[in-house]
C-alpha cells in the first residue's frame, strides 16, 4: 500500500475465506482505495498506529469490521474501543458486518455508534451489492 495515500480501508475479518472474497470484490466497488487486512483486534489496532519510518499512519476513511471474531464479544469489544468518546478512531466510519440477522446484534452495535450494519450474503453474487455501501464513505456523503 502507498503510505502517502489517505484513501485506504481497514478490513477486520478473522475468516480467511471471507477475507479472500472481500479482497477480490472491494476493488471492484472502490478501485482507487488501498486495503489493509487485520485478522483480530490487536492486528487492527497495529494497522491504525504503525506508520512507516515511525511516522504516524494516516487514518483510513472507513473500517469494515466483522462482528464475530470469532465470538461476538471480541467484535463488540473492538467496536467499543473504536467508538469510545476519547478514541482517536471515533470519527472514522465503522461498518460492522455479520452473517447474523439477530435484532440484538444489530441493536447492540447501533447503540455503540456504528455507521452501518452489513449482513453478509450467502450468495457470492450479492456481495457487490452489499459492499456498495462503502462508496458512500469514499465518494462523498450525499
Amino acid at each position: 500500500m502507498d503510505e502517502s495515500r489517505n484513501d485506504w480501508l481497514l478490513v477486520v475479518e478473522d475468516n480467511l475465506d471471507i477475507w479472500h472474497i472481500l479482497k477480490l470484490l472491494i476493488p471492484q466497488v472502490l478501485p482507487n482505495v488501498s486495503i489493509k487486512h487485520a485478522s483480530n483486534d490487536e492486528a487492527a489496532l497495529r494497522c491504525l498506529t504503525e506508520g512507516s519510518d515511525k511516522k504516524p499512519v494516516a487514518l483510513p476513511k472507513a473500517i469494515l469490521q466483522d462482528l464475530y471474531m470469532p465470538e461476538r464479544e471480541q467484535g463488540l469489544s473492538l467496536v467499543k474501543r473504536f467508538k469510545q468518546p476519547d478514541s482517536l478512531y471515533r470519527e472514522i466510519p465503522l461498518i460492522v458486518m455479520s452473517s447474523s440477522t439477530d435484532e440484538q446484534d444489530i441493536n447492540n452495535v447501533e447503540q455503540l455508534g456504528v455507521d452501518a450494519y452489513l449482513i453478509k450474503p450467502m450468495i457470492i453474487g450479492e456481495w457487490l451489492e452489499r459492499l456498495a455501501i462503502l462508496q458512500y464513505y469514499y465518494q462523498g456523503k450525499s
